[in-house]
């Protein structure tokens, strides 16, 4: 499969383990190794409208994207069942919103691969 540079671009996004020096992530890094496993194009490239742990509605979303609002809605949806986008209430009227968390590698990696759980 072709090297994915919105992979790359969404990866580093989310993760600040990466050096800037690295010109592009290997194939085999954990960050690039998950997300193009799980995304497909349209909902990595969904994701790379957000910043890390800043929530935004569905209309911020709708606005950022220029997309039409079913697209919108369909990948949002996608992404969120992955778990790549979580809901967040935790505002003042307590309205949906949409956050992108950061990305924790070494942690998560460990918590999936236990199989004592």
């Amino acid at each position: 499969m072709a090297y994915r540079d919105n992979i790359d671009r969404l990866a580093r996004r989310i993760t600040d383990r990466i050096p800037v020096k690295f010109k592009k992530l290997k194939e085999d890094d954990p960050e690039y190794k998950c997300l193009s496993e799980i995304l497909n194009d349209e909902q990595c490239n969904l994701c790379l409208f957000f910043e890390v742990r800043k929530p935004m509605s569905f209309e911020e979303i709708l606005k950022r994207t220029g997309w039409e609002e079913e697209r919108v809605e369909r990948v949002l949806k996608e992404v969120c069942d992955i778990g790549m986008i979580e809901y967040n209430w935790e505002n003042e009227d307590h309205h949906k919103q949409y956050v992108m968390p950061q990305f924790v590698p070494g942690s998560a990696e460990f918590m999936v691969m236990n199989n004592d759980f």
